[in-house]
């Protein structure tokens, strides 16, 4: 689904309505639907483990695009969740990086999910007025994040860092939404975007 979003926006930044939305719909999945996920940095909802080698599963995604217009400035956030498809079948070429809901032993109706969801987005105008519930937002985000405290390969987009890739433990999310990640030199590095691979230990 989409969500048209007008301001106000967040007082930290209009990326914190992703961060929320990310945040209610692993607490929707977990709370409706019957399974433990978590967000995978930065717009992934992930199944921890669930692979048939330990891996995490995609179990769904997130996309915020800013616009501007003759109605004003907004954010349309799009989600998109696997709930149900053990009737249908799982795309066999999926199947060792993503999963469904109901293959994981839960339930969830879509419906429900969208109340849910709507249900959070509507309740937002705290952010707007408040940078401390920005702050425990973000707290609430770092809790839900299985990328925190992973190592990982961070593939940072060539025309903004010549292609380099960053590999080292994830420290921290910042209230920018940026990732910290820690590399074996003890240096820290602020990725504000890039495609993160979660490593397996050696």
């Amino acid at each position: 689904m989409s969500v048209l979003v007008r301001p106000p926006f967040p007082a930290a930044g209009a990326h914190l309505l992703s961060t929320a939305l990310g945040v209610a719909a692993v607490d929707a999945v977990a709370a409706l639907g019957g399974v433990s996920v978590g967000l995978k940095w930065p717009n992934d909802l992930v199944a921890p483990g669930a692979g048939a080698d330990g891996a995490d599963l995609k179990l769904g995604g997130m996309l915020a695009e800013f616009t501007t217009g003759h109605g004003g400035d907004a954010v349309v956030l799009g989600i998109g969740v696997n709930l149900a498809w053990r009737k249908v079948g799982f795309p066999q070429d999926l199947r060792a990086t993503a999963t469904s809901v109901d293959l994981l032993g839960g339930a969830l109706d879509r419906a429900d999910l969208v109340v849910a969801l709507l249900g959070v987005m509507d309740g937002l105008g705290e952010l707007a007025r408040s940078s401390v519930a920005c702050d425990q937002l973000v707290e609430r985000y770092r809790d839900r994040c299985v990328t925190i405290g992973r190592r990982v390969r961070v593939e940072r987009l060539a025309d903004s860092v010549a292609g380099n890739s960053v590999v080292g433990t994830a420290v921290d999310v910042g209230v920018d939404g940026a990732l910290t990640v820690r590399d074996d030199h003890g240096d820290d590095h602020i990725v504000t975007v890039g495609d993160v691979v979660h490593l397996r230990p050696a």
